[in-house]
């Protein structure tokens, strides 16, 4: 088998739904993943090395779940922290770690809130302070009580991240960082089709080497972290375990965050960079204590703006170019809330206005004296309205 009939294979297309025993499952995929990485041709990489270390970093990983779900929490890090250790090498280097790209510098994030609540400041849709460490609960990225920074790509994500629940309202924000202040972003997005593209361009001929050897060690990890959440009720979820360990130790290998794929959105209908998540953990310096308000400083975001359906009432002008508020004896608008667009239509859609009007609002620093200020969030004209109207 040669490396694209690898990378093509069924299997490696995640993320997963899955209907049976997650451990079952988890020994089933990496089981397949090691008879195909057996039965591999490459000539330039050392094979049986690659099958080796592949070996290894699935049966640890295998044995931290179950040692994990037997009560050994302690054994069961300590088990994926020295594979990682080992393979240190291959997992943080260039091929996935590195600074944010200038497109991802705008990100968002949505809350509910209750219906009640009609003010809203910038500090109440961001990270929740240490002080309220009772309020956090477990995330994919994040063990319960510890503060963890989610972000999307886009406004799309962010509805699907975070459903709307019906006994209350959504608020968004847009973020901003400073240039550089976050240089080492872990990127787990890679799809399979994602490195057939890199092998198909011949500018890179000479990473091949450097990135199949990382990828197919990396490859594991994947395909344990990206299961969709099987029993959404109650608090504990296993697709949870590894991909919690794994935060938990680029926090202390100088790693800034984690970007990774949505399990929500269907890829096939929107373009993956609009489908992508940011998980930022509150650092700890080197003797173990916070560095929480350090961390918040380099985060700039608009007010919150509530989401409802005075959205509906934006349009492009006939150019296209700018997006224009509707009057009351205006047109009505034919985008639905909830239809799913592809990434070439998507500014065309109700979740592209939704971020063509924040990527046009001011934004506030931690330091900033409004950073505070409560505001009526259904004053969003007044807040959200852009530069060029």
């Amino acid at each position: 088998m040669n490396i694209e009939q690898f990378l093509k294979k069924d299997i490696f297309q995640f993320p997963y739904s899955y209907a049976e025993n997650y451990t079952t499952r988890v020994s089933n995929i990496l089981d397949e993943y090691l008879d195909d990485i057996n039965n591999l041709n490459i000539d330039f990489i050392d094979i049986e090395k690659l099958k080796k270390d592949c070996k290894k970093i699935s049966h640890g990983i295998e044995e931290s779940l179950d040692k994990y779900l037997a009560g050994c929490s302690f054994e069961s890090h300590k088990i994926v922290f020295d594979l990682l250790d080992t393979f240190k090498e291959y997992y943080l280097n260039d091929v996935f770690v590195t600074k944010i790209p200038v497109k991802f510098n705008g990100l968002y994030k949505i809350r509910n809130i209750e219906k009640n609540i009609i003010e809203c400041s910038c500090s109440d849709n961001f990270i929740i302070p240490y002080e309220n460490y009772n309020l956090i609960g477990t995330h994919r990225f994040s063990i319960p009580g510890f503060p963890c920074l989610y972000l999307g790509t886009s406004s799309y994500v962010c509805s699907h991240e975070i459903p709307k629940i019906k006994s209350k309202n959504q608020i968004i924000s847009r973020y901003e960082l400073w240039d550089s202040v976050l240089n080492n972003i872990l990127y787990l997005f890679y799809r399979p089709n994602d490195i057939m593209n890199i092998l198909i361009d011949n500018r890179l001929k000479d990473f091949f080497p450097d990135i199949i050897n990382s990828y197919l060690r990396l490859l594991p990890f994947l395909l344990v972290i990206y299961h969709k959440v099987q029993k959404e009720e109650g608090p504990f979820r296993p697709e949870y375990i590894l991909s919690q360990i794994l935060m938990q130790w680029v926090r202390i290998n100088n790693v800034d965050g984690i970007c990774y794929l949505s399990t929500k959105v269907d890829y096939s209908l929107i373009d993956k960079g609009l489908g992508l998540n940011f998980a930022f953990p509150s650092p700890i310096d080197d003797l173990g204590f916070s560095k929480h308000n350090d961390f918040m400083h380099k985060f700039y975001l608009s007010k919150p703006m509530k989401l409802n359906n005075k959205i509906t009432k934006l349009h492009f002008n006939e150019n296209r170019d700018r997006l224009l508020f509707v009057d009351d004896n205006g047109r009505s608008n034919t985008i639905l809330p909830n239809r799913m667009l592809n990434g070439q239509n998507y500014w065309t859609s109700y979740y592209g206005k939704i971020d063509h009007l924040l990527q046009n609002a001011k934004n506030y620093n931690t330091s900033d004296k409004y950073f505070k200020t409560k505001y009526n969030i259904e004053d969003f004209e007044y807040c959200m309205k852009p530069s060029w109207l």
